[in-house]
């Protein structure tokens, strides 16, 4: 457990500077399947694993497009299909989980919806071709399920300020307007 989380800090680490824009420290000796973390017992396990899928999508959302993958995707690309952070997966364990996820970590839930709901902007195009080798019904779950019942959660303006974030998080604030 205490190395899961020592592996999303080495990945976010930096994330109360650049936000969404500082990339991440992707190595393979950071990678793990975080998605299997959403309902951990232990509640600092699965805040930080649902973080790192917000945070995931918030690279995305600022136009680092290599990060999130389907396996097709991946492995066209690279030579290790087992260290990649499959969309698939995380989409799947999100709509699992995300009742008690959005219970106990409401910000980081806000923000997460608020990225799957404009990153196909971003990627200039739907999910569903964007992630062609995703199965349809998984991303219509996604659609019906939770961002068109969280519609107002895709508006900027709606979004929590990062202190709150960062507060949620328990990571200590840059800068000053961070601080509560």
């Amino acid at each position: 457990m205490k190395e899961i989380i020592e592996k999303v800090h080495s990945i976010i680490d930096c994330f109360n500077i650049g936000y969404y824009h500082t990339v991440g420290n992707y190595s393979k000796n950071n990678f793990d399947t975080f998605y299997q973390y959403f309902n951990a017992p232990d509640k600092e396990l699965r805040k930080h694993s649902f973080f790192l899928f917000m945070y995931l999508l918030g690279n995305l959302n600022a136009g680092h497009t290599g990060v999130l993958s389907s396996r097709k995707q991946y492995t066209k690309d690279q030579e290790n299909p087992n260290t990649f952070y499959d969309f698939e997966c995380y989409v799947e364990a999100f709509l699992l989980h995300h009742q008690q996820l959005q219970e106990v970590f409401p910000n980081i839930f806000h923000h997460t919806v608020y990225f799957l709901s404009n990153n196909e902007e971003v990627i200039g195009k739907k999910y569903e071709y964007y992630y062609r080798d995703i199965p349809k019904d998984l991303l219509y779950k996604l659609r019906h399920k939770i961002l068109e019942s969280n519609e107002h959660m895709k508006d900027m303006k709606q979004l929590p300020e990062m202190k709150y974030l960062l507060h949620e998080m328990d990571i200590e604030p840059f800068f000053k307007n961070d601080f509560l």
